[in-house]
């Protein structure tokens, strides 16, 4: 009976350590993904902020030399018109990262929420699983009890029995 307990609780215990195992995997791919995600977004928003930059000092060029003639005026007013809408692109364009990058961040902590809670599950089923089998074997222990006690019973009736003989 002790050796049946000590088999339940080790494979309890298997069982456990596999479904944390497994919940771990899970979330270390998950976090190396979303990781890689994040790194390729970071890159993008860098080359952005640096493409923005460029456009910025080039465009902040053509302001210093706009004072010459009202003739490279007129073809530098037409250059910055140009690099206005390309910086508005890039700063969109820019937003539109952050935004991503910021959407990205809360799945991850919605991930990690969801983890979370399927780890309190995984844990409370195997608690459940672990009350259930203890509950079986108090009863077998019960069971084995009155067994050995009806045992005794008869011996010693038997006995009795043999003495009056």
């Amino acid at each position: 009976m002790k050796k049946l307990y000590e088999e339940m609780e080790t494979q309890i215990s298997i069982e456990k350590q596999k479904a944390l195992a497994a919940e771990r995997a899970k979330e270390r791919q998950l976090k190396e993904e979303m990781e890689t995600e994040m790194r390729e977004k970071d890159r993008k928003v860098n080359e952005l902020l640096k493409h923005h930059k460029q456009l910025q000092e080039k465009l902040n060029d053509m302001n210093d030399q706009e004072e010459e003639t009202k003739q490279e005026n007129i073809k530098l007013q037409t250059a910055k018109h140009k690099l206005e809408q390309s910086l508005a692109e890039a700063q969109h364009l820019m937003e539109e990262s952050q935004a991503y990058a910021n959407q990205l961040r809360s799945q991850e902590k919605e991930v990690k929420f969801h983890q979370t809670l399927t780890t309190l599950h995984v844990t409370e089923g195997i608690a459940l699983e672990r009350e259930s089998l203890v509950k079986q074997l108090n009863l077998l222990r019960d069971m084995n009890r009155k067994l050995r006690d009806e045992t005794e019973e008869a011996e010693l009736r038997r006995m009795r029995t043999n003495r009056r003989s």
